[in-house]
Protein backbone atom coordinates (compact mmCIF):
# COMPACT_ATOMS: atom_id res chain seq x y z
CA UNK A 1 0.00 0.00 0.00
CA UNK A 2 1.48 3.19 -0.90
CA UNK A 3 1.60 6.33 0.99
CA UNK A 4 0.02 8.45 -1.62
CA UNK A 5 -2.86 6.38 -1.68
CA UNK A 6 -4.26 7.72 1.58
CA UNK A 7 -3.85 11.31 0.11
CA UNK A 8 -7.74 13.04 0.81
CA UNK A 9 -8.46 10.23 3.01
CA UNK A 10 -9.89 12.34 5.98
CA UNK A 11 -8.65 12.88 9.42
CA UNK A 12 -11.28 9.79 10.43
CA UNK A 13 -9.14 7.55 8.07
CA UNK A 14 -5.61 8.45 9.41
CA UNK A 15 -6.88 8.71 12.83
CA UNK A 16 -8.32 5.18 12.52
CA UNK A 17 -5.12 3.94 10.69
CA UNK A 18 -2.94 5.37 13.45
CA UNK A 19 -4.87 2.99 15.73
CA UNK A 20 -3.99 0.36 14.28
CA UNK A 21 -1.11 0.86 13.63
CA UNK A 22 -0.42 1.88 17.28
CA UNK A 23 -2.12 -0.61 18.82
CA UNK A 24 0.64 -3.32 16.99
CA UNK A 25 3.33 -0.91 18.04
CA UNK A 26 2.13 -1.06 21.64
CA UNK A 27 1.93 -5.31 21.88
CA UNK A 28 4.78 -6.91 19.65
CA UNK A 29 8.14 -6.14 20.39
CA UNK A 30 10.04 -4.96 16.99
CA UNK A 31 11.60 -7.75 16.41
CA UNK A 32 9.17 -10.06 16.78
CA UNK A 33 8.07 -12.10 13.46
CA UNK A 34 4.00 -12.52 12.93
CA UNK A 35 3.15 -12.85 9.56
CA UNK A 36 -0.69 -13.39 10.93
CA UNK A 37 -0.89 -10.12 12.40
CA UNK A 38 0.78 -8.16 9.40
CA UNK A 39 -1.42 -9.65 6.71
CA UNK A 40 -4.24 -8.52 9.29
CA UNK A 41 -2.67 -5.21 10.20
CA UNK A 42 -2.18 -4.48 5.88
CA UNK A 43 -6.40 -5.94 5.89
CA UNK A 44 -7.37 -3.66 8.12
CA UNK A 45 -5.80 -0.65 6.86
CA UNK A 46 -7.01 -1.58 3.33
CA UNK A 47 -10.73 -1.82 4.97
CA UNK A 48 -10.16 1.71 6.54
CA UNK A 49 -9.27 2.88 2.98
CA UNK A 50 -12.38 2.04 1.44
CA UNK A 51 -15.06 1.71 4.66
CA UNK A 52 -18.11 4.35 4.81
CA UNK A 53 -16.90 7.16 7.51
CA UNK A 54 -19.13 5.72 9.67
CA UNK A 55 -17.92 2.19 9.57
CA UNK A 56 -14.56 3.18 10.62
CA UNK A 57 -14.73 2.59 13.88
CA UNK A 58 -15.89 -0.78 13.47
CA UNK A 59 -13.24 -1.93 11.14
CA UNK A 60 -10.69 -0.33 14.13
CA UNK A 61 -12.49 -2.60 16.66
CA UNK A 62 -12.78 -5.62 14.51
CA UNK A 63 -8.91 -5.44 14.07
CA UNK A 64 -7.98 -4.91 17.77
CA UNK A 65 -10.17 -8.11 18.47
CA UNK A 66 -8.76 -10.08 16.14
CA UNK A 67 -5.32 -9.04 16.92
CA UNK A 68 -5.35 -9.61 20.93
CA UNK A 69 -6.36 -13.06 19.96
CA UNK A 70 -3.72 -13.84 17.52
CA UNK A 71 -0.98 -12.48 20.47
CA UNK A 72 -2.89 -14.45 23.10
CA UNK A 73 -5.49 -12.15 24.97
CA UNK A 74 -8.89 -13.38 23.69
CA UNK A 75 -11.62 -12.20 25.67
CA UNK A 76 -13.96 -14.08 27.63
CA UNK A 77 -17.21 -14.19 26.23
CA UNK A 78 -18.82 -17.87 27.15
CA UNK A 79 -18.33 -17.33 31.64
CA UNK A 80 -17.89 -15.15 34.03
CA UNK A 81 -14.51 -13.55 33.89
CA UNK A 82 -14.73 -13.81 37.87
CA UNK A 83 -16.15 -16.61 39.11
CA UNK A 84 -15.58 -18.60 35.56
CA UNK A 85 -20.07 -19.50 35.79
CA UNK A 86 -21.62 -19.26 32.66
Amino acid sequence: MELAAWSGGGLARVTHAQAVLEFVDRLVWETEHDPALFDRMLAALRALKEAPERGLASVTLAFQLQAAGLLGYRPVADRCAGCGAP
